[in-house]
């Protein structure tokens, strides 16, 4: 189990990851064991809290300006480096990373989950719980915002999957840039 400090220069990275291969965000969640329970055998079924989202930037040189950042147009991928947020309580928890490939509603084409997941434990002064997050794998069903989508949909009609971002202080819905932003 690695160790982190909330806010600090020991970011989580995931990667490097070769290629991803399909359009999609990438987010990433924490999940606190609960109290008195070991890390290793906590199963993930309490909440989640996204604090990472990686999705679309509006790229309007382009033929298609809607430009997926973790595909990178099939190139290879960026690292993903996520800082905890200082107010992160201290804890063990497991951490979630998920590129999602979203289904398109129009065909009614199922989305794809491609997860990765680590333990940590966050050192931080803080006390008390993370705000209240989503259950996985409920929230990440194919009718839950942001999973499906159609492609001219994107960006101004999107949200990205996996609930609000939390940026430490409040959770906020998490759009990606809009054409009129």
């Amino acid at each position: 189990m690695s160790k982190a400090l909330a806010n600090c220069e020991r970011n989580i990275k995931m990667g490097p990851v070769n290629l991803i291969v399909h359009e999609g965000p990438v987010m990433m969640h924490l999940s606190r064991a609960p109290a008195g329970q070991d890390l290793r055998t906590y199963d993930g079924s309490g909440e989640w809290v996204k604090i990472y989202t990686l999705g679309i930037e509006i790229r309007k040189e382009l033929a298609n300006p809607v430009f997926w950042l973790p595909h990178n147009d099939g190139k290879e991928a960026p690292r993903f480096i996520s800082t905890i947020p200082k107010q992160t309580p201290a804890g063990k928890y497991l951490v979630r990373v998920d590129q999602v490939y979203y289904g398109n509603s129009q065909y009614n084409t199922a989305p794809q989950l491609f997860p990765a997941c680590a333990q940590i434990e966050v050192v931080s002064d803080t006390t008390g719980d993370l705000p209240k997050g989503i259950k996985i794998p409920e929230n990440l069903q194919m009718d839950q915002p942001g999973m499906t989508s159609k492609y001219e949909d994107l960006p101004n009609k999107y949200t990205y999957p996996g609930g609000p971002l939390w940026d430490g202080e409040t959770l906020v819905q998490d759009y990606p840039p809009h054409w009129d932003r």
